[in-house]
């Protein structure tokens, strides 16, 4: 790679609590348990959804929160497109776990496009 890329901070906080929570089994399972308890506290959001809802210091004096747009031809744009047709094609939603869809012959719980049974990780 041409050039040193600053390291990210808060980037690199995430990554250890993820760590932190995921590599120790009792956590890890708590996790599970909470995300199949919970699945609205897991949902994805966008950046500018989190905003609009969460972050209201970051409003304009109307109540509009910035646009952010992604550059197309750069390599996250490029990526996100490659992640969601992978996702159409083995039946998975955002966090990677298999969707329903129409039954396969002698295909059992496995439905549609998908590798695996409905709700478990691909």
């Amino acid at each position: 790679m041409a050039g040193s890329a600053d390291p990210d901070a808060a980037k690199f906080r995430d990554i250890m609590e993820a760590f932190g929570v995921l590599s120790v089994k009792e956590s890890r399972v708590n996790y599970d348990l909470q995300l199949k308890k919970n699945p609205e506290n897991f949902r994805v959001v966008s950046e500018a959804d989190f905003i609009k809802e969460r972050r209201a210091d970051l409003r304009d004096a109307a109540g509009n929160t910035p646009v952010m747009t992604n550059d197309p031809t750069s390599y996250a744009a490029e990526r996100i497109a490659e992640l969601k047709s992978q996702r159409a094609k083995y039946n998975v939603n955002d966090l990677g776990y298999y969707r329903g869809g129409l039954p396969r012959k002698d295909g059992g719980a496995i439905r549609g496009t998908a590798l695996g049974s409905i709700g478990s990780f691909h």
